[in-house]
């Protein structure tokens, strides 16, 4: 029978202090340079599954335009009950799960309309709840008043909760995989996603901070960048200057994509 051979000299075979904080060093020097790469690694992750939420939001929205002449569903849904798109999408059948025992429009939005870079859970369980706890959503973008004078696509939304809001008119756009629809967004008011998105005019020159505003603004945060689902159900990743659509620019008739909001420099 063979003998565990003994260390030389009487030496023991457990390490040293200086051996044990040598390998401790290096493991420290090892995670601080891994966790750059893993975070990103985690963001690019968010950022695709961000993606493949919206293209998935896509299939309902269109549906609904489909079934109601090419008209996208009412930013502001269509009473002072059912006031988000989204939950008219989920009242009409149109989102998944639909009568579902273990689901709610809480549940589906909480899973299905809501950035996974933003972990901010929807709570309630009556359309009598507070605003702000049942709209951590994606925003859509709301054209103004001014814009249907230019622009023939768009309708006036039924219903409003605060002042007029337009909406396009799918069938009618010429370029929809060009067109904003629903982003990324943030409205520091409530600290979180908002379903609604106001389009203006040459204002994306000027970032907002999310420590003061209270506007709802496009988030870039997907290291840096605004995923955002177009019309035609495309979606495309934009850097903050890719807003900046300044003054009277028709990009129907220029070119280039086309989604003039305001949006946070960071968050």
């Amino acid at each position: 029978m063979k003998r565990s051979p003994i260390p030389p000299s009487g030496r023991s075979a457990r390490f040293t202090l200086i051996e044990l904080l040598v390998v401790i060093a290096i493991i420290a020097i090892l995670a601080a340079m891994l966790l750059p790469a893993l975070q990103q690694a985690r963001d690019r992750a968010k950022g695709i599954s961000c993606v493949n939420r919206q293209k998935q939001l896509s299939f309902p929205l269109t549906a609904y335009a489909n079934d109601n002449s090419g008209y996208s569903v009412p930013i502001d849904g269509v009473s002072s009950t059912d006031y988000l798109w989204s939950m008219v999408l989920w009242k009409k059948g149109y989102m998944t799960g639909k009568g579902a025992a273990t689901q709610t429009y809480y549940r589906m939005a909480d899973s299905e309309l809501r950035c996974p870079a933003l972990v901010v859970p929807l709570s309630g369980s009556s359309a009598t709840d507070d605003l702000n706890k049942m709209a951590a959503i994606y925003g859509m973008v709301q054209w103004g008043s001014t814009a249907i004078t230019r622009y023939p696509f768009l309708y006036k939304c039924p219903y409003a909760y605060n002042g007029d809001a337009y909406a396009p008119v799918v069938k009618r756009v010429r370029k929809p995989s060009s067109t904003g629809w629903v982003l990324d967004s943030w409205w520091a008011k409530a600290k979180r996603q908002w379903y609604r998105i106001n389009l203006g005019k040459g204002v994306s020159s000027a970032p907002l901070d999310p420590s003061s505003s209270t506007a709802a603004g496009a988030a870039p945060i997907h290291n840096g960048r605004t995923n955002m689902l177009m019309l035609g159900g495309n979606v495309v990743s934009w850097a903050p200057n890719n807003f900046a659509e300044i003054g009277n620019k028709d990009w129907e008739k220029d070119g280039g994509d086309f989604c003039n909001v305001q949006y946070y420099a960071t968050l």
